[in-house]
């Protein structure tokens, strides 16, 4: 394993004021302060953390400051049990993932750095196989894998509020990045190519685990069904997963890759239970 220098700087940045990222080794890299990673390996094109930190968790205890979490434990181990499935086939299989309900009814799921995953109940209210709920949990877990909200603070320009937060233990600006977190704003909103690799990631890792690929394509039919007939509780969905379209017409062109297979599940009992639940 390749054990990287995480951030490198240098002063007078336009962009951002004192520090500048360089790339390392003639790679452009973003500064994984969040993560706090001490190494790194590279699987395709994404650089995938490989130790995790304690202060990984300050932004999903803040949140869930800040959010009312389903407690019943049937419902938690069941949904546990689909995330820890799914993630056991991805390239952080090694390191601790988190998976909550919120008690939310709008249909919408988010994921934060350090693999804390979260679906709102009225996401699964509107799921009707335990395949379509994998597939939002296989699409939460690419993100995390991906470092997509990492990338996606930097963009905005936000990670210089992350490493006063990190660096400097900030509560204030911690409960402030939280709020928007929750508001759909820092590290909620992905582009396009980041939704779709998210997608493409997903449908790979809910196959390896052993779920019907041809759940996220029905689940994401179904939303946009909901949608266009008026459905107020999908709306956050489409603004925090935007190229819908798009997406389900990449999915389609996808599933080919995707065979059916004796013994993959596309339900099961557990799942309609966690519905009774919630």
């Amino acid at each position: 394993m390749r054990t990287v220098a995480i951030v490198q700087a240098r002063l007078g940045s336009a962009r951002f004021p004192g520090k500048v990222l360089q790339p390392i080794c003639g790679t452009p890299m973003i500064v994984l302060l969040l993560q706090r990673l001490r190494g790194a390996r590279r699987i395709d094109e994404t650089v995938l953390a490989t130790s995790a930190d304690p202060r990984d968790d300050q932004l999903a205890a803040q949140v869930q400051q800040q959010v009312r979490l389903v407690n019943d434990p049937v419902a938690i181990s069941y949904v546990r049990s689909v995330g820890e499935r799914i993630h056991s086939v991805t390239p952080l299989s090694d390191r601790p993932f988190n998976f909550y309900i919120v008690d939310d009814p709008e249909v919408n799921a988010f994921s934060l750095p350090g693999g804390h995953i979260y679906i709102n109940r009225g996401l699964i209210d509107r799921a009707d196989k335990a395949d379509e709920l994998a597939a939002v949990m296989a699409h939460e877990i690419s993100h995390v894998v991906a470092r997509h909200a990492i990338k996606q603070a930097e963009k905005a320009q936000e990670i210089n509020a992350v490493g006063s937060i990190l660096l400097g233990n900030n509560p204030n600006a911690l409960t402030q990045l939280a709020a928007q977190v929750l508001a759909g704003g820092a590290m909620a909103r992905f582009s396009r190519a980041d939704e779709k690799q998210a997608d493409d990631m997903g449908l790979d890792f809910m196959y390896k685990a052993g779920y019907d690929a041809h759940g996220m394509l029905d689940f994401f039919d179904k939303l946009l069904a909901m949608d266009k007939g008026g459905n107020n509780a999908v709306s956050r969905f489409f603004q925090d997963h935007p190229g819908t379209n798009d997406r389900i017409a990449d999915i389609q062109g996808r599933l080919p890759n995707y065979p059916s297979r004796q013994g993959q599940i596309v339900d099961d009992q557990g799942f309609h239970e966690l519905k009774a639940r919630v």
